[in-house]
């Protein structure tokens, strides 16, 4: 089993952050002022954290290797079925679980986990909500 390394407190302090308040102004300015939608902001945002699995779990190698995507309802878990479904076009052995029945996520994220639920060819599965 290998074990996620995990970042030391002083290391955690010094690491850059956002408030929620920031965070909400940064997707406002992306949303009004580059004109950068919600759709797309996901999809960059699973494309870089499968990325960031690769490189720093996988030694940029990702085939055959096994994942577990947790996935939300909200615009995290819509960027989590992103990388889900890129790192299983990579060659991985992804298991999605949705926090909640489908039926309950919000609509970008439910798009997501649709293009998941299609792009599935036997490297990618979705599994009950918890």
């Amino acid at each position: 089993m290998t074990l996620i390394p995990m970042v030391a407190e002083e290391m955690a302090a010094a690491l850059p952050w956002l408030s929620a308040e920031q965070m909400l102004e940064v997707a406002r300015a992306m949303v009004e002022d580059y004109e950068i939608g919600l759709p797309q902001m996901m999809e960059l945002a699973g494309r870089h954290l499968a990325h960031l699995a690769q490189d720093r779990f996988f030694a940029g190698l990702s085939g055959s290797q096994q994942v577990v995507i947790l996935a939300g309802a909200g615009g995290n878990g819509g960027g989590a079925l992103a990388c889900a479904r890129r790192l299983a076009a990579w060659g991985a052995n992804v298991s999605v679980f949705l926090s909640r029945d489908r039926v309950r996520f919000a609509d970008l994220p439910l798009h997501h986990d649709t293009q998941c639920t299609r792009f599935r060819s036997g490297n990618a599965r979705r599994l009950a909500a918890a």
